[in-house]
C-alpha cells in the first residue's frame, strides 16, 4: 500500500470520528435547548399558579385551600429545581462534547493538510 493510499484511510478514519463528535455535540445542543424550554415552562407555570393564588387569597380563601396551594407550589419549586440541575448537567455535557468535537476537528485539519502535502 501507497503512502498516499495510508493517509487517505487515515484521512477518512478521523474525518469520521470528527463527524461523529460534530453529531454529539449537536444532540447535546439539543438536550441544552430542550432542558431549558422545559425550565422556561415551569418558571411561567410557576408564576401563573402564584398569582391564581395571590388573586384566590385576595377574594378569601380557607385554610385547607391555602394549605394544598402551599404544598403544590412547594412541589413546584423541587421540580424548578431538579430541573435547574438537569439544565446545568445539559450544559456541561455541551461543552465536554464541544471541547471533543474541537480535538476531533484539529486533529482532522492536521491529517488533511498532511495528506494534502504528501499528494503534491
Amino acid at each position: 500500500m501507497k503512502k498516499t493510499e495510508r493517509i487517505g484511510m487515515v484521512r477518512r478514519v478521523v474525518d469520521d470520528l470528527e463527524r461523529k463528535k460534530a453529531e454529539a455535540l449537536a444532540a447535546g445542543e439539543k438536550n441544552v435547548r430542550a432542558a431549558q424550554a422545559k425550565l422556561d415552562e415551569l418558571e411561567a407555570y410557576r408564576g401563573s399558579y402564584v398569582r391564581d393564588f395571590t388573586r384566590r387569597a385576595e377574594s378569601g380563601m380557607s385554610g385547607a385551600g391555602a394549605r394544598e396551594y402551599q404544598v403544590f407550589l412547594s412541589r413546584l419549586d423541587e421540580a424548578l429545581r431538579q430541573q435547574t440541575q438537569i439544565l446545568a448537567q445539559a450544559r456541561l455535557q455541551r461543552s465536554t462534547e464541544l471541547e471533543s468535537w474541537r480535538t476531533a476537528a484539529r486533529r482532522a485539519t492536521a491529517v488533511g493538510n498532511l495528506a494534502t502535502q504528501w499528494q503534491a
